[in-house]
């Protein structure tokens, strides 16, 4: 009977060390267990967190893309409407060289014709300073400094050459005129010309500046689309 008790007991200490060993099994897969719960609890809110943040990171990059479209179209409308402003610029300024050649045209064969005038006029008058001027037919009627008479009235040399003398200044003073009408035209067209030069070269330079930003902004719109 000892000897069964001994086997018996044998037996229960074999089924302990048993239990302890699918105890202890048990506990490491439990802790295995937990340990990879919390592996895959950590990958999933990686993987949250990244999908998270490939969201914002689209949805930047979708931002991004619609400004740079919008951008883009701005700066090309306003390319376009300074071209058309610098054609409307041209167009005028054409036009008003135009009356600018037609307006000195015009003074100085005003000018010419004036002169041409004040020089035969010179002429006569020097000759009429020089005849003698004709009297009455007849002494009997003539008038003199103390009696009228009943002679044709006539000029004296005097009033000839006052005469004269008027028509010459006032031809002098209508060249005088359109000689500073025809300088005023000059300086009237020399400012527009350089206003005019200004505006294409600001107008140009504006341009090339608006077009690199195009060619810059339409690469970041290709590099967004590319990552997007």
């Amino acid at each position: 009977r000892l000897d069964a008790f001994t086997k018996v007991k044998e037996e229960i200490d074999k089924m302990v060390v048993e239990l302890g060993k699918q105890q202890q099994d048990e506990v490491e897969h439990r802790d295995w267990c937990i340990d990879e719960l919390n592996k895959n609890n950590r990958t999933t809110e990686a993987a949250y967190d990244e999908q998270a943040s490939l969201e914002a990171k689209i949805a930047d990059l979708e931002k991004d893309m619609e400004y740079l479209s919008k951008e883009i179209n701005t700066t090309i409308d306003a390319v376009a409407e300074m071209q058309e402003q610098m054609k409307r610029a041209s167009e005028v300024r054409e036009a008003e060289n135009a009356d600018f050649q037609q307006t000195v045209t015009d003074h100085r064969l005003t000018q010419m014709i004036l002169n041409k005038a004040h020089e035969r006029m010179s002429q006569v008058y020097a000759l009429m300073q020089q005849e003698p001027q004709p009297g009455a037919a007849h002494i009997e009627t003539s008038g003199n400094h103390t009696d009228p008479g009943n002679g044709p009235a006539r000029f004296t040399e005097y009033e000839q050459h006052a005469g004269g003398g008027r028509v010459l200044r006032m031809l002098e003073e209508v060249m005088a005129d359109s000689k500073k009408m025809e300088d005023d035209a000059v300086f009237s067209e020399q400012d527009a010309q350089a206003a005019y030069e200004n505006l294409m070269k600001e107008s140009n330079s504006a341009i090339t500046t608006y077009t690199e930003k195009i060619s810059s902004m339409k690469g970041a719109l290709a590099k967004d689309k590319e990552d997007h």
